[in-house]
């Protein structure tokens, strides 16, 4: 069986705590977790390293992507940017 390669486990490694991360923001977003100002930067930051800028994606027009967002969801993220916004 073959064994990893060091850079494969560090792969593994930032996968799985960029998945950590992500967790962690999503039960904050949720109300499930509270987060502080810098914490919640900090996260998001970390994650800007590891996950495609979406928005720089062109769209061709042969595909088509649905986004389905509950209510709850996005009353605890418009909660959780309106606090961050009011610390400042």
């Amino acid at each position: 069986m073959p064994t990893q390669t060091t850079s494969s486990k560090k792969r593994t490694q930032d996968k799985i705590q960029s998945a950590r991360v992500a967790e962690r923001l999503l039960k904050h977003f949720n109300g499930e977790l509270e987060l502080s100002h810098t914490q919640c930067t900090v996260g998001l930051k970390l994650l800007s390293k590891v996950l495609p800028d979406l928005k720089h994606i062109e769209k061709d027009g042969k595909e088509t992507l649905t986004v389905v967002v509950s209510k709850e969801t996005t009353e605890n993220l418009a909660r959780g940017v309106r606090a961050v916004i009011k610390k400042g």
